[in-house]
């Protein structure tokens, strides 16, 4: 919660602006008390915040399983450990190219760019709403890959 009160990004609303009120919404007491100050301040109510949660995290999700399953077909294929030698060039290809996995592929499955462009489209929302939103959720770790991945 002192992580969303500390957020600059966050608070360049105008003065009137205090957030929706969420009081009568059914679903509040569902929420976490700093996920609802966000869903306040992106101007959603509580289902509605939900549900975007659930779609977003939902594709990220099967995106990162995706992403990790070319980065390392091997790690997903099968419980047998590799050679001791295939181990060694991996590790020495992984060196030569700057630690950089084969093909100069990124790690990272989405940057907080393509998280927000995913919510301009999906959700057909304004950039700042989503950037929000993003912003929040990249506060509160939700956009953590590695709760992901198996």
């Amino acid at each position: 919660m002192r992580k969303l009160e500390s957020s600059e990004f966050l608070h360049f609303h105008p003065a009137d602006h205090g957030g929706k009120d969420l009081s009568k919404d059914r679903y509040i007491f569902e929420l976490h008390a700093a996920e609802r100050r966000l869903a306040s301040e992106v101007n959603l109510n509580c289902t509605e915040y939900l549900l975007t949660k659930r779609k977003f995290l939902r594709d990220f999700g099967t995106e990162c399983i995706r992403h990790k399953q070319k980065l390392h077909p091997s790690s997903l294929r099968s419980s047998v450990p590799a050679s001791s030698n295939e181990e060694n060039a991996e590790l020495e290809e992984r060196k030569k190219s700057g630690g950089r996995p084969r093909g100069g592929r990124r790690e990272k499955v989405r940057t907080e760019v393509a998280h927000i462009r995913w919510l301009e489209n999906a959700m057909n929302w304004r950039n700042t709403r989503a950037k929000n939103l993003v912003v929040g959720w990249k506060l509160l770790r939700l956009l953590d890959e590695s709760k992901f991945l198996p």
